[in-house]
């Protein structure tokens, strides 16, 4: 199906500015947001009303945003305006930013006005809210405006599912003044049906680490890369059996774990094992055995948060447990059940 996007054509100025700035990269990054500001608001019109605001994310982490809103429309898009500079000095031309933004601002205007008859209600937030599992102690104060469940020490935070296109998926944090002014029910007794959303909108994908480490191969074999120094023989590698769960958009999927049963089938395949939580968009599981060391798991959890991931994307700093007794745990020696509470 083809989009209107209604997006302009760049003006004979916008092109002599584009083409100096693309020969030196020269704009500082105040610069560079004041003049991407002015275009897109100079493009966009009147109707539309530009932001630059800093927005917390998780972890404790700040980005600074430029969110752009049409008059009379709930939701509204924001770019990450760090990024697009960083992108900008690597050689991305403005115009294409423009141009981008543009497309994506009145694709979502569109979207919004198509959906303007049942967003929000109770019964679209009920059929469209999902959970994504973050950090806990970094976060708690998310639950001021948002809705949060305690699960041991993690989060399940609510958010609202809007739509999907080429460009990604359209979701909102969900305020807890929309929750409330809808008249919804309590959180904790809707969760049922919020995790049957999340496994619909993002179905679990459960590999062995073997196999997506082929997956990986054959991708860089596609693009002519070489992989004999990354990838040996892995059949014969005598490694722990590694199982990769997430889900079908490899964003967020940790909370694959939340969902019924899932946990349950692997230990029925495996037996007891630990939950490494790689990120937020992955945990992986290895099996429980006398050559595991719970206290070296942990070492190696937190070196790679330190070294390896954004810090938006830590999810723990240990390992968790899971046997049939318990469910899951906070550690071995720790058999307390993991439970849901409200914040």
């Amino acid at each position: 199906m083809e989009q209107d996007t209604g997006a302009g054509p760049v003006t004979a100025v916008e092109r002599e500015d584009y083409k100096l700035n693309k020969e030196s990269n020269c704009m500082e990054k105040d610069e560079f947001i004041d003049f991407i500001k002015e275009r897109l608001s100079d493009r966009l019109g009147a109707d539309y009303t530009l932001e630059e605001r800093e927005i917390p994310k998780l972890n404790g982490v700040i980005k600074r945003v430029l969110t752009v809103k049409q008059s009379g429309t709930y939701c509204a898009p924001s770019f990450y305006l760090e990024e697009m500079y960083a992108s900008y000095k690597n050689g991305t031309v403005p115009e294409v930013m423009l141009e981008q933004m543009e497309e994506v601002v009145r694709f979502d205007s569109g979207k919004m006005e198509q959906m303007k008859d049942r967003i929000i209600s109770a019964e679209w937030l009920q059929s469209n809210t999902y959970v994504r599992l973050i950090q806990g102690e970094t976060n708690k104060e998310r639950k001021d405006d948002g809705i949060c469940l305690e699960y041991g020490d993690l989060l399940a935070e609510f958010y609202v599912f809007v739509g999907e296109d080429p460009e990604g998926i359209r979701c909102f944090r969900l305020p807890r003044k929309v929750w409330e002014d809808n008249r919804m029910p309590d959180p904790q007794s809707c969760l049922g049906q919020i995790l049957e959303n999340t496994r619909r909108l993002f179905p679990e994908v459960i590999t062995e680490m073997k196999q997506c480490i082929r997956e990986l191969e054959q991708q860089m074999i596609r693009k002519g890369e070489e992989t004999e120094v990354f990838f040996p023989e892995i059949d014969d590698c005598e490694i722990p059996k590694m199982i990769v769960i997430s889900n079908e958009k490899k964003m967020n999927g940790a909370s694959v774990i939340l969902y019924p049963n899932v946990l349950r089938d692997l230990w029925e395949q495996n037996g007891d094992f630990y939950l490494i939580p790689s990120s937020v968009h992955e945990v992986i599981l290895i099996k429980d055995s006398e050559d595991i060391k719970e206290k070296e798991l942990n070492l190696t959890i937190q070196n790679v948060n330190q070294t390896q991931l954004l810090l938006e994307e830590v999810l723990s700093n240990h390992a968790y447990f899971y046997s049939e007794a318990t469910g899951l745990c906070m550690s071995k020696e720790n058999r307390e059940p993991m439970n849901y509470c409200m914040l």
